[in-house]
């Protein structure tokens, strides 16, 4: 604090994600679409109305320690680019599909069934984290209108490299390998799945 005159970096990074999340949001969908079980539950959402924003854990601690040895002092929204929620998940399905070609396993052609939001609260289904979610799916709400929607210039002005959310992806279902969303914090687990899809 003494050498830089009282001045602090302050690193605000909003949702963090990778392999081995803990909160299970980040890995829940590329994990879901590297099980082989058929059809996979998504959230039918509008264009333009959902969006995620995750920061890989690793690229968000390279960027505290560069910056801070850097001197560099103020606030900063260390955050990924934002994507629509229907591209998160055509990157969790390609991402799966890409590590099972790379191990020499067939790719499976899973159906994707919509689920309507607005049964959520019906079939206790929640959003966002936690048992029993569809993780990522902010609710449809006024109050979180600016989630997902940070600025990132000042963190890219001050060196912030981010790998793409595909790698991200990718390196999650390459890390957890043999591991079965029933195990993760956030989601749906296959007994839920089934039971929403009426089977």
């Amino acid at each position: 604090m003494r050498y830089r005159n009282g001045r602090v970096l302050v690193v605000r990074p909003g949702l963090i994600g990778g392999p081995g999340d803990p909160s299970g949001r980040s890995t829940y969908w590329p994990l879901r679409f590297a099980e082989h079980r058929d059809p996979v539950l998504v959230p039918k959402v509008s264009e333009g109305e959902a969006r995620v924003q995750i920061i890989d854990v690793r690229d968000l601690s390279a960027f505290i320690l560069e910056a801070g040895l850097a001197g560099e002092h103020g606030y900063v929204n260390a955050v990924d680019e934002v994507h629509a929620f229907g591209l998160v998940l055509k990157l969790a399905r390609e991402a799966a599909a890409a590590v099972a070609a790379s191990d020499g396993y067939p790719v499976l052609e899973q159906r994707m069934v919509d689920y309507e939001v607005s049964r959520m609260a019906a079939d206790s289904v929640n959003p966002w984290t936690g048992p029993t979610s569809l993780p990522l799916l902010l609710p449809q709400e006024d109050g979180f209108a600016g989630f997902a929607r940070r600025a990132d210039a000042r963190a890219l002005s001050l060196g912030l490299h981010r790998r793409s959310l595909r790698q991200m992806f990718e390196d999650i279902v390459s890390a957890g390998e043999g591991l079965e969303v029933d195990s993760l914090r956030s989601g749906l687990t296959a007994a839920e799945e089934r039971r929403i899809l009426g089977g």
